[in-house]
Formats: C-alpha cells, sequence, structure tokens
C-alpha cells in the first residue's frame, strides 16, 4: 500500500495546528494537533512510498512509533 492524499483535495489550516483535508463539511478531515513534523511528514503521503518506508521516514523526523500508521488511518476514514 502507498498512502496518498489526492493531489486535487485542497488543505487549510484552520489554526495554527489544525489542517483541514477537503472542502466540504461533510466530507472534510481534520487532523491536529499537528506540529511541524506531522506536517511535514503530511506532505509525503504522495503515493511514492509504501507503509514500511513512511514509518522510517516519521520514525527520522522524530514522530512517535505508530504516528504514522495514525495518520493514515485517520485520514482513510
Amino acid at each position: 500500500m502507498h498512502p496518498r492524499v489526492k493531489t486535487a483535495l485542497r488543505r487549510a489550516w484552520r489554526e495554527r495546528q489544525t489542517v483541514q483535508f477537503g472542502v466540504t463539511p461533510a466530507h472534510a478531515v481534520l487532523v491536529g494537533p499537528v506540529d511541524t513534523a506531522t506536517g511535514s511528514f503530511l506532505e509525503l503521503l504522495d503515493g511514492t512510498r509504501g507503509l514500511p518506508l513512511l514509518r522510517e521516514e516519521a520514525r527520522a523526523m522524530g514522530l512517535p512509533d505508530g504516528r504514522a500508521d495514525a495518520l493514515v488511518e485517520r485520514l482513510a476514514a
């Protein structure tokens, strides 16, 4: 599996630590709180990396174990 956030899906920062994926309230997904490392990780969800590599990247960015999986699951919901 190579997780990918659709490039046409709009991203908007609602607050300094919350990012919204999608525009319509019925389909929008909020992710937060988002720190700098998490924001950088979200940019990696472009379909070019499998989940094992994303986990390694997350670890290298200083994200706790399980955060990559939690973010991917949250965005897939």
